[in-house]
């Protein structure tokens, strides 16, 4: 998978895997619900054995702004 690709050769275990999945799939429901949303680049996300934390994003609206 694209997550599987962006994290290899990290010391990651598979709760952590399962964070940044939950991160993504939480992303991906949110750009889903607003119709507004094109595109999100988040860079860099945190790990932690209790979370996976989006450090900073760019949010691009369809509308340009």
């Amino acid at each position: 998978s694209m997550i599987e690709e962006t994290l290899a050769g990290r010391r990651l275990g598979p709760k952590s895997m399962d964070r940044v999945a939950r991160l993504v799939a939480t992303l991906s429901t949110w750009m889903v619900k607003s119709s507004e949303i094109l595109e999100v680049d988040v860079n860099p996300v945190l790990v932690s054995e209790k979370r996976a934390v989006a450090v900073d994003a760019l949010v691009i609206r369809k509308d340009g702004a």
